[in-house]
């Protein structure tokens, strides 16, 4: 859903496959965490979050290319408010990916 929500915003590039990016992601934890289990080699994690980062980079349109009135980088999208009334991001990988870079 976050990833159709970004290609509808401009965030990625049209045309994008979300379904097979968003099974990529999961592959790539998913693999990650059965490796790091299984091996006893945390490195798996890191080694999975490349791999994430240079999916998401080749989806991503630049930063120039996304219309200026839509959201801006850090902006939650479908926030919601937690037990004491703050806003909680929804955890759109877009935007966290945009605001580590």
């Amino acid at each position: 859903l976050c990833l159709s929500r970004a290609v509808d915003r401009g965030e990625l590039k049209p045309g994008t496959n979300v379904k097979q990016l968003a099974f990529e992601l999961d592959a790539y934890a998913t693999r990650a965490n059965s490796y790091a289990l299984l091996h006893d080699e945390p490195e798996a994690f890191d080694l999975a979050r490349v791999a994430m980062e240079h999916a998401l980079d080749q989806a991503i349109l630049p930063r120039s290319a996304v219309d200026p009135g839509q959201h801006e980088v850090g902006e939650a999208v479908g926030e919601q408010d937690d037990r004491d009334g703050r806003q909680q991001d929804a955890g759109d990988p877009v935007q966290e990916h945009r605001a580590l870079k």
